[in-house]
């Protein structure tokens, strides 16, 4: 019924979302500031430096330690996912 199972996910679902938290507590700054910008949809490296502000340079540099780090991942060159 619906009660099982709001009590099983208060008691094992909602496992996922803190153990998410406590792995974007292990990002710097800047990695979680781009992090927010993404989704699961494609964005193309233009559209996120409009939206973040950030260099090119700079947001590559983001987007590579991100990649390496498991929370996004480069769907085809240059358009970026979030993973998680």
């Amino acid at each position: 019924n619906v009660e099982d199972f709001l009590e099983d996910w208060q008691l094992h679902g909602n496992a996922g979302y803190r153990q998410l938290d406590f792995k974007l507590e292990l990002l710097q700054k800047e990695e979680r500031f781009v992090y927010e910008y993404l989704d699961y949809n494609p964005a193309g490296i233009g559209r996120l430096t409009d939206r973040t502000g950030l260099s090119v340079p700079i947001l590559s540099d983001i987007l590579d330690q991100l990649c390496d780090k498991g929370f996004a991942r480069e769907v085809v060159p240059n358009y970026y996912v979030k993973i998680s």
